[in-house]
């Protein structure tokens, strides 16, 4: 190739293709007296290759733009209003997804200067007209296995889902499939039956009446209670019950101070009186247990759940409580290498930070990563 076909060519590339468009965009409107004379000539033996005379871009969108919306049949194509309506319930319920925490009802005053400019919902936004919210529709390529809904009716289940005092922070998952599932989790309402509520009421009667015991018994003491989190003792046992159910044989705990001795007693079953005999203080060898040290203690024990033995191992607590991050990752490693292929399925490692800072603190940010 000689060095003029080269030279001609050196300008077309990747790198300079919106620099080529616009000049393109230019040349189609005939605007052509500031152009270079060799891109004009490109331009030009384009043109007269063969190939069918190309438009201005910019004036197809304009056009484009200035069409009136196309107007959906009410019932004329059923198939096609499917499509449609199936669309827009699919962006109205990412909308509630992104924005629905600007509307949560929180059940407390509001911070006065956050969030003063609210999004606000508006059905024409999705280009949906007042008669389309009372159509009803399924899904247009599985109509056997949904059932019937409205526009109207999505847009109360996720007022209800994201609006609500719980709020969903899943977007941000890459995991087109892992996102589907969350979300399908959040939509099916499984009812608790008395037995369950009943034996949720006990767990959470029970962590609070040993907290009520002992700031009542060792008043001043240090404490670290879960109370305001007793909701965490009842979550645990809900994922120990459900890992057992998956197989898990062996489960690792590594948690701070607090709430850790209503986790050693309502979920590993450690008897109350050893925890009065720490506020009161034994001898456990040579020295006298006192202060907090009895918050770096562990404790290992089985619990059955339906016909599953689980072995549940509450780590002791390092001096640089986040140290104990690292230690129970390498405990779990270490135990699932005493299994064969299937370790991994076998040992369940369950971390619980004390605070919500990861940013900064070290071996936190490097063991979630």
């Amino acid at each position: 190739m000689s060095y003029q076909s080269k030279k001609a060519q050196s300008a077309i590339s990747a790198q300079s293709m919106s620099y080529l468009e616009t000049l393109y965009e230019q040349y189609l409107a005939d605007n052509k007296q500031e152009m270079n004379h060799e891109f004009l000539d490109f331009f030009q033996n384009l043109q007269s290759d063969g190939h069918q005379k190309d438009r201005s871009h910019q004036s197809i969108i304009a056009s484009i733009k200035l069409q009136t919306p196309r107007q959906y049949k009410t019932r004329g194509n059923s198939n096609h209003d499917a499509r449609f309506l199936w669309c827009v319930s699919q962006q109205v319920r990412d909308w509630f997804i992104e924005n629905g925490h600007f509307h949560a009802k929180l059940g407390m005053q509001l911070y006065p200067r956050i969030h003063t400019i609210k999004p606000c919902f508006e059905w024409a936004k999705f280009g949906v007209r007042t008669e389309d919210l009372s159509i009803p529709f399924t899904h247009p390529l599985s109509p056997g296995k949904s059932k019937e809904t409205t526009l109207s009716a999505l847009k109360a289940k996720y007022e209800h889902q994201f609006q609500s005092s719980i709020g969903y922070e899943f977007h941000h998952i890459k995991s087109e499939e892992q996102r589907h599932w969350l979300l399908a989790q959040l939509s099916e309402k499984v009812p608790l039956s008395a037995e369950d509520k009943r034996s949720n009421y006990q767990m959470l009667a029970q962590s609070e009446q040993l907290e009520q015991y002992l700031a009542r018994s060792f008043i001043g003491q240090k404490r670290f209670s879960v109370e305001g989190a007793e909701s965490f003792i009842l979550a645990l046992d809900k994922v120990l019950h459900q890992s057992s159910k998956s197989g898990v044989e062996e489960v690792v705990l590594g948690m701070a101070h607090r709430g850790r001795l209503n986790t050693m007693v309502n979920t590993l079953g450690l008897p109350c009186s050893n925890i009065d005999s720490w506020f009161r203080g034994f001898k456990m060898s040579s020295e006298l247990i006192t202060g907090d040290v009895k918050y770096h203690l562990g404790y290992s024990s089985d619990r059955k759940f339906d016909k599953q033995i689980v072995h549940i191992t509450l780590n002791f607590n390092p001096s640089h409580l986040e140290s104990i991050v690292p230690v129970t990752m390498g405990a779990v490693r270490a135990r699932q290498n005493d299994y064969k292929l299937d370790g991994c399925d076998k040992v369940l490692p369950i971390l619980v930070h004390g605070d919500a800072s990861f940013t900064g603190q070290g071996v936190v940010a490097e063991s979630l990563n």
